[in-house]
């Protein structure tokens, strides 16, 4: 979409509006690499996810009203910058349901996988229709925000510790229940 905007709309050459993508890839690559180690010492993972997610969510609304090559490269860096969150987002998942459930949490994460598959499609029909990427981008960009703000509400959640059971004593009063019914 970005690479697509930059030669419809800004009449960017494709090799020109290719290294865009080269842009980002590399500021995703030093920011997966920098938020693994600052997560890797913080306590506040889920903070850093928010703030991510949010900074690409904003950055891709008003991508439609960068009017520059340069523009377009300041957002594919922090856009590249934002995806560091996907470093973070099997650790958070294990951390929120505990590790026997993690299986069921990544799967519900996949589902982001065939978002981004979608997408494309759908920012080509929207743009087919419109003449332009400006409704894509707002859509697109508030939906990442939509989920920001959405695990901004879940911090509670995220800090309850799930309540261990001590097993003996579970097996003691099950044997005890058992004993009573017989």
């Amino acid at each position: 979409m970005q690479v697509r905007h930059a030669e419809d709309d800004l009449a960017t050459s494709p090799s020109k509006a290719g290294l865009l993508l080269t842009v980002m890839a590399l500021s995703a690559a030093v920011s997966n690499a920098a938020v693994g180690l600052v997560a890797e010492k913080t306590k506040h993972k889920m903070l850093i996810l928010q703030l991510l997610l949010l900074s690409g969510g904003i950055s891709t609304m008003l991508l439609s009203f960068y009017k520059t090559y340069d523009h377009l490269v300041v957002y594919m860096i922090v856009y590249g910058i934002s995806l560091g969150y996907t470093s973070l987002v099997s650790v958070i998942s294990v951390n929120m349901v505990g590790i026997q459930d993690s299986t069921d949490a990544l799967a519900a994460v996949t589902l982001y996988t065939v978002s981004m598959m979608i997408g494309p499609p759908v920012a080509g029909w929207m743009y087919d229709d419109s003449g332009s990427y400006h409704d894509a981008f707002m859509l697109f960009g508030a939906i990442i925000v939509v989920t920001a703000l959405l695990l901004f509400l879940d911090i509670p959640l995220a800090r309850i510790k799930p309540r261990t059971i001590n097993s003996e004593k579970q097996k003691c009063e099950t044997e005890m229940v058992t004993e009573q019914r017989f």
